[in-house]
């Protein structure tokens, strides 16, 4: 009651000047690191970029010490990590965000500039407290020599970082991995006979994104649903995420599902599934 006593008596511009430092502090006290798992010139260019815009606003951590922890875990697909391999490297890190800058060259043909070459970096955001990937952004330079390329692509970066910056600014997240939460007990967990998990009545299949299908990603989403007595879809999170629109086509497609509730001994339950979906680019002639 004192402080706030003392804060009211304050006068205007004091009140003002302390509501800055704040908010300063604030923002500064958030560690993030920007790591490029697969290391190239490309990501390299877009990291330098990035590193230098977002250091204005937060506690940047040391590229090498960063890239040291991170490597140490040696994932096999460092773009599609699952939500709890997302929480133990960043926690050896150290840093409350992790930004990972994957970036490439390629050779394109297309109506509007013929042959030409693209330079892109897809920028993954992930949260140390959850693993979640709370934001993904593609950044890319189009030119007809490769060199130029680049240099659109790192005029770009610089360009989309102070969007980058608030993101992580404005972040408010709403999902969390923990598989026993608000009374949705997860299907493995029960081990009698009469158990049966929640099913589909016809699936749906995601859609291979445009982007994906662009830049050629195969990657894997693991999603857990909560899914009620009545067979409705109340919550879902993403438990191993890929970008490239994957991960938002794997959660429509599981709220557009029609679903049969889980139960037991004939008795329908609410529930919790973990769903998994692979995606490969579809070879020339399939849907």
């Amino acid at each position: 009651m004192t402080t706030v006593a003392k804060f009211q008596n304050l006068p205007r511009w004091s009140a003002v000047l302390f509501a800055l430092v704040f908010v300063v502090s604030t923002v500064f006290s958030q560690r993030v690191s920007v790591i490029e798992p697969q290391k190239n010139e490309i990501s390299s260019k877009a990291a330098v970029q990035l590193r230098e815009r977002l250091a204005r606003r937060f506690k940047l951590l040391d590229p090498d010490l960063s890239s040291a922890a991170f490597s140490s875990f040696r994932f096999a697909e460092p773009f599609n990590l699952s939500t709890e391999q997302s929480r133990n490297a960043a926690a050896a890190v150290g840093c409350d965000y992790m930004i990972m800058i994957r970036g490439e060259t390629l050779r394109r043909s297309s109506f509007e500039l013929k042959d030409h070459f693209e330079s892109f970096a897809g920028v993954f955001v992930i949260s140390a407290r959850t693993g979640n990937l709370v934001d993904w952004r593609l950044v890319s330079g189009k030119a007809v020599s490769a060199e130029d390329s680049v240099k659109l692509l790192v005029e770009n970066i610089r360009a989309e970082s102070d969007s980058i910056a608030a993101s992580l600014l404005n972040t408010e997240e709403t999902h969390d991995s923990n598989i026993s939460h608000n009374g949705f007990p997860e299907f493995s967990s029960f081990e009698d006979q009469t158990t049966k998990p929640p099913l589909p009545y016809k699936r749906i299949s995601p859609k291979y994104s445009s982007h994906a299908f662009l830049y050629s990603i195969e990657a894997t989403v693991d999603i857990f649903a909560d899914i009620d007595e009545n067979g409705k879809v109340v919550r879902t999170a993403i438990d191993r995420w890929a970008g490239f629109g994957l991960d938002e086509a794997v959660d429509r497609a599981v709220r557009e599902m029609n679903w049969r509730p889980g139960s037991r001994s004939g008795k329908q339950l609410p529930m919790r599934i973990l769903l998994r979906y692979n995606f490969k680019k579809p070879s020339s002639g399939e849907n």
